[in-house]
Parts: structure tokens; sequence; C-alpha cells
């Protein structure tokens, strides 16, 4: 004898029955996990103190045209495509103001220098997540120029025309740092021929 009350079984579309529910939603990137993220960035915080050390010890014979040779914008650009926006801020503000009191001849912290240098790999590891394009180093060098622009020619300059007291303006400072494009390219070189390798170590394989 059948039941006064049935249970209504839910319609379901002839579409749904096409498209179950692991082909409606799209598959996400892996995130880096929470320890691995921790560890890349002690990793390229540690590799940024280093490539600040050499510059500091070689400084007097990697010059270029008055200008100390920095190598410490490679570990920047890659925190930023390996970590991300906010992981690349990290490194950044970390190695300036771990470097300030780990390596003597640095000098004091200036408050506009630790904001350029936080705010370096950020512009990066944007264009990195949104600009798209597949070229994976294109990206990279359009986040760079940006930073270079905002931060090394822009915020760093200022601070260091203010760090004078007023005694060097700001325009007049600038024109002191013109090979730092220069400087910044030969560091963008030696980061694409570290993709590769990256890629392979599958250390950028999420991107």
């Amino acid at each position: 004898m059948r039941s006064n009350t049935e249970v209504k079984k839910p319609r379901v579309s002839q579409q749904e029955i096409a498209t179950p529910n692991d082909c409606n939603s799209l598959k996400k990137k892996p995130a880096l996990s929470y320890t691995r993220g921790l560890t890349y960035t002690a990793a390229l915080t540690a590799l940024a103190l280093i490539l600040k050390l050499v510059g500091q010890i070689w400084g007097g014979a990697l010059m270029l045209f008055n200008l100390k040779l920095s190598f410490i914008y490679i570990a920047w650009i890659l925190s930023a495509v390996i970590l991300g926006p906010l992981g690349g801020m990290a490194v950044g503000f970390l190695s300036d103001v771990l470097g300030t009191f780990l390596l003597p001849t640095t000098g004091g912290i200036l408050p506009l220098l630790v904001i350029s240098n936080t705010l370096f790999p950020l512009f990066i590891g944007l264009a990195v997540k949104y600009i798209p394009i597949k070229n994976l180093f294109l990206k990279i060098v359009i986040g760079t120029v940006v930073s270079m622009l905002v931060c090394t020619l822009g915020i760093t300059t200022l601070g260091l025309s203010l760090n004078t007291m007023g005694e060097v303006p700001f325009f007049a400072m600038l024109a002191t740092r013109w090979p730092q494009p220069i400087v910044i390219t030969l560091n963008l070189v030696i980061v694409g021929a570290l993709l590769p390798v990256l890629k392979r170590l599958k250390i950028i394989s999420e991107i």
C-alpha cells in the first residue's frame, strides 16, 4: 500500500545532467601553502641581504658611471613573482629594515626609502597577477618599469633629496641617479635567465 506522502525528487535539467559540478567550476591555480610561503619569504629575504652585502663589499669594483651596482632588485623581482604582491612587499620591507641593522655601512633608516623598497615588488606582483598576457617575462618587465619610475626614481630620489636638508633639490638628485635604469635592466636580464631554471624546479609552477 503506497504512502500518502511521497518524497518529491528534485528536478534535474538536461543541462545539469550534461554538465556536472566539476565541469561547471573552473579550476583555480593552487596557492602557496602557509609553510611554503614563509619558507620562500625567509629564503628570498636572506637572498636580498646577501645581494645587498655583495654590493657593499664589491662596491668599489662594481661601479657604473660613479654609481654602485646593486643586485638586490633580483631578489625583489623574484619575490613578487613567487609570492605575489603582498609577499613581495614583505620581502622588500624585511630586507630593507634588517639590512639597516645587520649591515653597518647602510646608515640609518630613512622612512621614504623603506616605503620605496617595500612598494617596489608590489607593482611587479600586480602586473604578474593581473595583466592578461601569457608571457611572464614581459609582465615582469612592465611591472619593473612602473616600480622603477614610482619607487626608485620617484620616492627614493625624494627621500635622498630630503635627507640633504634641502641642499640637493629633487631634480638635481634625480640627475645624479640616471644610471639606475641601466642597473635595473641588468637585474632584469639576470631574472630572465633564471626563470627557465625556476620553472624546471617548479618554484614558479603555480603561475
